[in-house]
């Protein structure tokens, strides 16, 4: 530290003691010492040094006790201290801290009654990064926006005839970056609804999608042409559409999966009837009901999960004799009845996936089944 450093250090200190801004010769600084009220002498200071990380940017000293003056304010250091940028951070001063790499303390520069280290702090904030979206011709711009480090391109490009399937690189933010769409060609499509509409890609994905109910007249077994629906194998509803109508995904002979959107609470009669490949199926748990004949003929179907959410399901939901595994999550209170009888279905053998199998597809099918 230079002596003309220390005496500006020791004058800063002596006019906060003493509530005087002139100037200050070194002749004059005994007899202003002196006169403090406090007490105190240049030998009653101690040592305040401020680093950003392993350089020392200043030190000087402040009597005990003193709150010690911020070194930037006074212009003892030029220089806001800075921290170099990573690619996912860019950091800002924003005070001093009592550890390196600590946060910034307001109370770090009051009371100094020893000697002291400080460091510099700062704030941290995710660099954004500008993306580019391309058409798959590689050249055509689609979009440009600014999004944060480890974002996840969002943007849903439209273009007639095709479905959007992904961007690539299928990666993250990590830098000014580029994306390039894939499309997957739709060789068929409709509507099913108002607002709602379907279509089959060449990938053999019946997708449908829009908003509020389907139509309570339209089924894929009559408004979808069988050289078309022969060919879906994979069935997904979106998040949007509320309702599902009777044989809404039916007679679909090379269907295995079919997801449905939380957005739907209640599956409708026979609606998956004669999908004799289907083996998956997706309840969310919102659904409240399952219709009669839900899986008719779906002769495939040898698991499914009954979410807690149901409360009512109909009779021959299930194709008889098929089912080898039914986990309920929700395996109380469960009641079957029919014209003639009535059963109440333990906790315990509901638990058992076998046995609530046999109970669906065997037993209790053609009973109503009801959750109070």
């Amino acid at each position: 530290m230079a002596f003309t450093d220390k005496l500006t250090a020791i004058a800063d200190s002596i006019r906060e003691r003493t509530g005087e801004t002139g100037g200050m010769t070194l002749d004059e600084m005994p007899t202003k010492i002196a006169s403090i009220s406090s007490g105190g002498s240049a030998e009653g200071c101690v040592t305040v040094t401020f680093m950003n990380g392993d350089t020392v940017l200043f030190a000087r000293p402040v009597y005990a006790g003193d709150d010690c003056p911020d070194p930037i304010a006074q212009g003892h250091i030029k220089e806001t201290p800075t921290k170099e940028s990573t690619a996912q951070y860019e950091y800002t001063f924003n005070g001093w801290a009592t550890a390196d790499g600590g946060i910034a303390d307001a109370n770090a520069l009051k009371n100094i009654t020893a000697d002291k280290t400080l460091y510099a702090a700062f704030a941290e904030s995710v660099r954004l990064y500008t993306v580019t979206y391309y058409d798959d011709d590689g050249v055509t711009v689609l979009h440009t926006e600014q999004l944060p480090y480890g974002a996840t391109p969002s943007y849903v490009p439209s273009k007639a005839g095709h479905i959007f399937d992904k961007w690539v690189p299928n990666t993250t933010v990590t830098g000014d970056m580029s994306y390039t769409v894939a499309w997957i060609a739709v060789v068929a499509s409709g509507t099913c609804g108002t607002s709602a509409y379907w279509s089959i890609d060449s990938t053999g994905t019946l997708t449908i999608s829009g908003t509020g109910a389907l139509d309570s007249s339209w089924r894929s077994d009559t408004n979808i042409p069988a050289s078309y629906r022969d060919v879906v194998t994979t069935a997904v509803v979106k998040e949007g559409i509320t309702s599902l109508s009777n044989r809404s995904l039916s007679s679909m002979t090379a269907l295995t999966s079919i997801t449905i959107p939380s957005s739907v609470t209640a599956i409708p009669n026979y609606m998956c009837a004669g999908d004799t490949a289907l083996t998956s199926v997706n309840l969310p748990n919102t659904i409240t009901s399952i219709g009669y004949a839900a899986f008719y003929n779906c002769k495939s179907l040898k698991s499914i999960t009954i979410p807690s959410s149901v409360t009512y399901m109909d009779s021959n939901v299930f194709p008889s004799g098929i089912l080898e595994s039914a986990v309920f999550e929700n395996t109380v209170g469960w009641v079957a009845k029919s014209n003639t009888a009535t059963a109440n279905l333990t906790s315990e053998r509901l638990s058992d996936p076998a046995v609530a199998a046999t109970y669906l597809n065997n037993t209790y099918r053609g009973y109503e089944w009801f959750n109070s």
